[in-house]
């Protein structure tokens, strides 16, 4: 299983998609979704259905009805750009799980930021993973998935369970959170 930060599954980001569907975009700290200085590094906004749709069927398409090796949903790794600040994200958050000190940039592309305490974003991405597993294993059942515990993300969700189908790499380097994954479903885990 090779795989890691892969825009989530979005092929072609920004540069492809930002004109015609800037909601499919991380809200900034500034109100806007431009991720045209993020680079390779840019942010989704997950709780978008029409993402999820488009990033399910170009997998789907990919298949041509044959499972292959494990496809990386990962968000990308580092970078100027923050996660996601849309009311629909947010709500994907469980308030009751552990708090993250997260960075939040200005401006995305600009090192100027602050930091703030959110609760971990591990449901708003289990979420978005499920969603996109439920609709492709319909057509291709036997395909797996890439996904991570790291950063922003690393504690075990909350209310979320995982999709059968989603290999989980398990990053932090202790193994504090390893049987709270495995109670959310994680299945298929290993540790980097």
């Amino acid at each position: 299983i090779v795989g890691g930060a892969a825009g989530g599954g979005l092929r072609g980001g920004w540069d492809e998609h930002g004109a015609k569907h800037p909601e499919w975009f991380a809200l900034q700290a500034d109100g806007t979704r431009d991720q045209s200085k993020a680079k390779e590094r840019l942010r989704l906004c997950v709780s978008n259905p029409g993402l999820i749709e488009h990033v399910a069927n170009d997998i789907i398409a990919r298949l041509d009805g044959k499972a292959q090796a494990a496809i990386s949903l990962c968000p990308n790794d580092g970078g100027y750009s923050s996660f996601c600040m849309c009311d629909a994200c947010r709500k994907l958050d469980a308030p009751d799980a552990p708090k993250v000190k997260m960075l939040i940039f200005k401006k995305v592309g600009e090192s100027d930021r602050v930091e703030v305490e959110h609760p971990a974003l591990s449901d708003r991405f289990v979420h978005y993973w499920n969603a996109i597993a439920e609709r492709v294993t319909k057509v291709v059942p036997d395909q797996l998935f890439l996904v991570e515990a790291y950063s922003y993300y690393s504690d075990p969700p909350m209310r979320e369970k995982l999709h059968p189908n989603l290999v989980l790499r398990y990053v932090p380097n202790t193994a504090d959170g390893w049987k709270g994954w495995q109670a959310a479903g994680a299945k298929r885990v290993y540790w980097r």
